[in-house]
């Protein structure tokens, strides 16, 4: 091992500080959907599951993608942050990972175009019919995503636009009242938000489509408007697709704008 190696490693498990927040190492467990929830709410599962890389040293664990509505949902056993009762079982989770000393974070997640799937163990990629209890979708424009999920989503009015960028509020909020101390929006993937950055599913000819200040501008206010509600020694992270790897969709330049 070279001296470099030996300095990046020892830095690996030094403190590091974003904004108020300091990780008492550079170590994160990163956000896996595990599909356990019953009616969204996070169980006995999660808390064993989080909480063992929190009891395993990690600084930060970070809580798989959280439905913030109902149409958000990926699927029907994915956690959720909608209500009040979200909230109460989410807290026993932060409570655990923190008196581990790691911080516990959480990613919140609408799924837009790709939500109402089956659960991965079902071995076929697909979405539910309404008789299997499947419900309806939105995006930014009504294009089905294609590759087994078939299901068209509706295209969101601008009404729509402002509930669904309150939702993300309503949802920040209440990760906040659930002792969250990092809050991650999930902006890749193909997503309700990914699907406004690409003009592959973005075909919109109002204030949200069409250029890239235009198609940039859902993402930007939601996370304004978030950041505006949060404390402000709270760290908001974004995830994002930094390239869709297809003709005229979403790249690095996009990616470095944005």
């Amino acid at each position: 091992m070279s001296v470099h190696d030996k300095k990046q490693q020892s830095l690996l498990f030094t403190p590091i500080k974003i904004r108020g927040l300091t990780l008492k190492n550079r170590i994160g467990a990163s956000p896996m959907a595990t599909w356990q929830a019953v009616d969204g709410i996070a169980n006995d599962f999660h808390l064993a599951h989080y909480g063992a890389f929190a009891l395993g040293g990690a600084g930060l664990v970070m809580v798989e993608a959280t439905a913030i509505e109902p149409r958000g949902r990926g699927a029907k056993a994915g956690i959720s942050i909608y209500n009040d009762k979200h909230v109460d079982a989410l807290s026993r989770m932060t409570k655990l990972i923190k008196s581990q000393g790691a911080a516990p974070a959480i990613q919140l997640f609408h799924s837009g175009r790709k939500g109402s799937t089956a659960e991965p163990w079902a071995n076929i990629r697909r979405q539910l019919t309404d008789d299997e209890g499947g419900w309806d979708l939105i995006a930014p424009s009504a294009i089905p995503f294609g590759d087994g999920l078939d299901r068209v989503p509706k295209e969101a009015t601008l009404e729509d636009i402002e509930v669904l960028q309150q939702a993300f509020v309503s949802a920040a909020l209440r990760a906040v009242k659930a002792s969250f101390e990092v809050i991650e929006l999930h902006y890749a993937h193909g997503f309700l938000v990914s699907s406004f950055l690409s003009l592959i599913s973005n075909q919109r000819t109002d204030r949200y489509g069409g250029s890239l200040e235009n198609r940039m501008r859902f993402g930007l206010e939601t996370a304004r408007r978030v950041r505006e509600v949060i404390p402000k020694s709270m760290p908001l992270f974004v995830r994002i697709s930094v390239t869709d790897y297809a003709d005229n969709g979403w790249d690095v330049n996009d990616s470095v704008e944005f």
